[in-house]
């Protein structure tokens, strides 16, 4: 008996996800309670178009687990001033449900819940986009509503960003002691993968069907922090494998498996992460998949037959068109109705040069979508003629005719994307610019420039992103390689976030 206290002790401890266990359960109901339960937490705009939700994990609840007890701290409060002071209100909501020692509900049922309060909220109001951070178990509980709920029951709700701290998507295996406490589901549904964990097993291999696949239909940009630092006796609670299998963007963090999900102020490097990726635009990623299917496309025998695959890469790339009956044809695969569409004469009170200019815009993007590159160029030239102070229009024009080998016509558009860019409201499209700037110069040869303009780039990254978010990772510097074998000229290497172009 003794030795199975010994190591139910540290199993609390490091489940939990709230702090240090002192004692067995009654010692532990400040950490796991296991007759009360907390309330779920609001903060932000309820009336806003962006939704963001915190799921915590095993034994945690929507205040302690996200609040630091040092410096009273609590990171969805904060969030939601932050997107508050910036013009981008969003509603912040914590996510709370039963989760206790001696027993709870399962992952699944968890999930259901989640929906259940997401359903309700969208009573209230009609979110457009949802954005979570989940901690330990809290990432299962997110992608299993992810993958099983969100698109039947709130199809008009678009998951963007998944932020996932200390998440073992391939379990623990030191849940593996969930046997010790033989009546919590939630701890044996965290048992490592490899010893035969059925459940985790069917999340992971459907989500890589939907997610992970070249063709898929759905689209969510996934991070993922894990712990650097091992909680006292026990070590890591979820290894890096684990938390970082299906992510886009990975990063360790000198934390344990508690403090990664306290930040102790605005400027811990945690709390600077997870927003800077939450704020990641989701049309980076469009692009990424987008190049995958142009890939596909290519190399597969009847793959235009497949176009209708792709209708949410569409959706999201068509955010500036607000018309209803062009996004249902676009949702559909009815690509060129909704082209159709956009080219119909504008009704009277659409007779704006914003509201056409945007029309535009969207149909270059459109076209682009169906690599139809020409078309796309005509339009982002007509969208940038009709508003010439609008950064976004120059700045995916200027990429765009990179793309095409049109360098020295992207050269103009990029720099007025860059003087531009300060009243756009996006902090990253200024350094794309300047980077996109780099590039052109050297497909055309001018590698002083390229140069000069990739260490520009690195200058503004650093002002930008967060030093501690770092690393290696922009594309432009292993071109600019050549232009420095060119010139005799050694850049240094330019450490900036990783972001998918």
């Amino acid at each position: 008996m003794l030795t199975r206290l010994f190591y139910l002790l540290p199993l609390v401890q490091l489940l939990t996800g709230c702090g240090l266990a002192h004692n067995l359960y009654p010692w532990t109901s400040d950490y796991c309670p296991s007759t009360t339960d907390t309330s779920p937490q609001y903060f932000g705009s309820p009336n806003a178009d962006d939704l963001v939700i915190f799921i915590h994990g095993l034994c945690g609840d929507a205040h302690s687990t996200w609040t630091n007890k040092t410096t009273n701290f609590e990171f969805p409060a904060e969030l939601a001033q932050d997107y508050e002071k910036e013009n981008h209100p969003a509603y912040v909501f914590s996510f709370d449900y039963v989760s206790r020692l001696q027993a709870g509900p399962s992952i699944p049922s968890i999930a259901k819940v989640l929906q259940f309060e997401i359903g309700e909220l969208l009573k209230k109001h009609s979110y457009r986009t949802l954005r979570i951070i989940a901690h330990s178990m809290g990432g299962p509980v997110a992608r299993e509503y992810v993958l099983r709920h969100q698109s039947h029951a709130h199809p008009q709700l678009k998951v963007t960003h998944v932020v996932l701290l200390a998440a073992p998507s391939n379990g623990s295996e030191l849940a593996e002691l969930g046997q010790l406490v033989s009546e919590n589901r939630q701890i044996e549904e965290l048992r490592h993968i490899d010893k035969g964990n059925a459940y985790l097993e069917s999340l992971n291999e459907e989500w890589n069907r939907e997610f992970k696949a070249v063709v898929h239909r759905r689209y969510v940009l996934v991070s993922a922090g894990y712990e650097g630092l091992p909680m006292p006796w026990i070590g890591r609670v979820v290894k890096m494998a684990s938390a970082i299998a299906y992510a886009d963007e990975t990063l360790e963090f000198q934390k344990d498996h508690v403090s990664i999900a306290k930040p102790k102020d605005g400027k811990d490097a945690i709390y600077r992460w997870v927003k800077a990726q939450l704020e990641v635009p989701f049309w980076h990623t469009m692009q990424r998949v987008r190049d995958n299917i142009q890939q596909e496309l290519h190399s597969t025998a009847g793959a235009p037959q497949r176009l209708p695959l792709f209708k949410e890469l569409l959706e999201g790339l068509s955010d500036h068109q607000r018309t209803e009956k062009i996004e249902s044809y676009v949702k559909t695969g009815q690509y060129q109705s909704a082209l159709d569409m956009l080219a119909e004469s504008e009704p009277q009170e659409s007779r704006a040069i914003e509201n056409i200019s945007q029309r535009r815009f969207t149909q270059g993007k459109i076209h682009e979508l169906l690599f139809q590159m020409p078309q796309a160029a005509s339009y982002y030239s007509r969208a940038v003629q009709l508003a010439p102070s609008n950064a976004a229009y120059r700045y995916r024009y200027g990429w765009l005719l990179i793309r095409t080998g049109e360098a020295q016509l992207a050269i103009p558009q990029l720099e007025q994307a860059v003087s531009l860019s300060p009243t756009s409201g996006n902090q990253f499209m200024e350094g794309d610019a300047v980077g996109g700037l780099g590039v052109a110069y050297y497909d055309l040869g001018q590698y002083a420039k390229a140069i000069e303009y990739h260490d520009r780039f690195c200058r503004k990254e650093r002002d930008v992103v967060p030093s501690a978010l770092f690393k290696e990772d922009f594309h432009g510097h292993n071109i600019l390689q050549g232009a420095a074998f060119s010139t005799g000229y050694d850049p240094p290497k330019c450490a900036v976030v990783s972001r998918l172009r």
